[in-house]
């Protein structure tokens, strides 16, 4: 039981280390949007590199935080029928859906992600925009986003399944903040 929740720590710690420092591109995004109205309003000169340089930094963004959503339960969830099973239920129904949603779904996307990755990489590619910036470095947080969600679903696996065996809440509950 301690080494699966020595390995569920481990996760969230990763995840939780992930989000936080992502979210600072946040202040990267701000600054370059900031510049952008700057130039284009007050010197009439707008550039043609601030557009796809946001679409990469949000996208960067997103994707490296979902890992982070899922640890922290922000993840959009449907809990009209969930909501009025007991606690032992609710995680016996998360694990069947996880086993039957989740898993195969991110699982499938995995390697799809990384081949796609890696014919960018190859092939050096780069925007069809004007600016044409390389989009191969951006496409690799594709594969380690799924990673990095992957992981989280399998850590809140392993917290139902401590759950089921001993009664006891590994960690807060994100939404309540119960132990």
């Amino acid at each position: 039981m301690k080494a699966l929740k020595k390995i569920t720590q481990i996760i969230d710690t990763i995840n939780e280390w992930a989000g936080s420092i992502s979210a600072y591109s946040v202040i990267v995004l701000m600054v370059v949007v900031v510049f952008e109205v700057f130039s284009r309003r007050v010197f009439n000169q707008p550039t043609i590199w601030v557009y796809e340089t946001t679409c990469f930094i949000y996208g960067f963004l997103i994707m490296m935080v979902a890992g982070y959503g899922l640890l922290h339960g922000s993840h959009v969830a449907v809990d009209l029928f969930s909501a009025r099973l007991s606690e032992r239920n609710q995680r016996i129904l998360s694990i069947c859906m996880y086993l039957v949603f989740f898993f195969p779904f991110v699982t499938l996307m995995l390697p799809a992600a990384v081949k796609f990755t890696q014919t960018a990489w190859i092939m050096k590619e780069h925007s069809w925009s004007q600016w044409g910036p390389p989009v191969y470095p951006i496409k690799t947080v594709i594969p380690i986003s799924l990673a990095l969600l992957w992981i989280q679903g399998l850590s809140e696996v392993l917290k139902s399944v401590i759950y089921l065996m001993t009664n006891k809440k590994t960690k807060p509950s994100a939404k309540t903040g119960e132990v």
